[in-house]
Parts: structure tokens; C-alpha cells; sequence
């Protein structure tokens, strides 16, 4: 199965990118009746793979480097995320950069259950071996061309549709789990 979802940027700003390769801006079991960006037609559903993510409320939660337009951003630089549990706070829609050389080599990050999810791996094994466990929003993983960004990386798929989408060529382990929705590498 296919579903769209859609790149933000660091500043929560949505790319309008179609990044689930159909073209379509629709979901698995969508007869037109959403506009592909999670928000209900004339007929009121919306698709189940593309629900809409709402901005985090409130201040920004200690878990996060910083917020940005409702976003949690957590960045991991240097090794400062290797071998470490890097967790989304529940309730924000969240952003995770691993940037540089083993910054979340052999890490656990756990995207929101309730929050959108992002997470790029650049740099030199920078998301080598690492688990990265989708919750039940949308999730959108980005893997450098740099050596080795993301060889064997396992990301378990949540309820929504994931996709891991590749510079390089790597060896990833998708979990489809039981969500039903797409949960595709592209380019890997």
C-alpha cells in the first residue's frame, strides 16, 4: 500500500512534497475524498494513513532543544546521541537531526505517539544500527550519502504511513507491524 505525507521543514512549515512516491496526494483506500494533506473533503473523512498532526501547546518541553512553529527539535550532534534513548514528547510534533559522524550511531529514538515525526541521519554512520520506533502519526526518515548514515537501521513502522527515503544505498530493516499503512524505503 501508498500513502502521501508530507516533508516539514525546521521551521514546521509544510514543503507541500509529495514524498510517498505516487503522485496522487492520496491514500491506500482514498476515493478522493481527502485532499492528501490530512484534512477532510465535501464529504468530511479524512485518510486514516494521513492524519492531521496538531501543533505542540504550551511551553516548549524539556525533551526539546528548542520549538519551532509547534515542532519539538531535537538535535543530535557530534556523538552526542550514540547509544542513547533520544525520546519525542508526547502531545509536540517533532523533528530529530542526527548531524556528524556517529551522532545517533546505535540509538533509540521514539517518535510521540500522538506527534508527527521526522528524523534525518547525516553524517558518517549517523544513524548506523540505530531503532527508530514510529508512533501512530505520520513518520518520515531521510538518510544522508554520507558512508554508512544509516546501514542497518530498523525502524519500526507506526499506524501511519512511514517512509524511509535514501541518498545511499543501505541496508534497512522496515517492521511493517500491524498499522496497515504504507511502510516503504525508497532508494534503499
Amino acid at each position: 500500500m501508498s500513502g502521501a505525507t508530507s516533508v516539514s521543514d525546521s521551521t514546521g512549515q509544510g514543503s507541500g512534497e509529495d514524498i510517498s512516491g505516487t503522485g496522487t496526494g492520496m491514500g491506500p483506500n482514498d476515493e478522493g475524498t481527502s485532499s492528501g494533506d490530512g484534512t477532510p473533503s465535501d464529504s468530511g473523512s479524512v485518510d486514516a494513513c494521513m492524519p492531521p498532526s496538531a501543533p505542540g501547546q504550551g511551553e516548549c518541553p524539556g525533551a526539546c532543544d528548542s520549538c519551532r512553529g509547534g515542532r519539538c527539535q531535537i538535535t543530535c550532534t557530534g556523538r552526542s546521541c550514540e547509544d542513547a534513548t533520544v525520546s519525542c514528547p508526547d502531545g509536540w510534533p517533532c523533528d530529530v537531526v542526527c548531524s556528524g559522524k556517529d551522532s545517533c550511531k546505535t540509538a533509540n529514538i521514539e517518535c510521540a505517539s500522538d506527534g508527527e515525526c521526522t528524523v534525518n541521519c547525516d553524517g558518517v554512520s549517523a544513524c548506523e544500527d540505530a531503532v527508530i520506533e514510529c508512533g501512530a502519526m505520520p513518520c518520515a526518515v531521510t538518510c544522508g550519502a554520507q558512508a554508512d548514515a544509516c546501514d542497518t537501521l530498523n525502524v519500526r513502522c507506526g499506524a501511519s504511513n512511514t517512509q524511509v527515503t535514501c541518498a545511499g544505498s543501505y541496508e534497512i530493516d522496515l517492521d511493517e507491524g500491524d498499522g496497515g499503512c504504507a511502510c516503504e524505503g525508497i532508494d534503499c
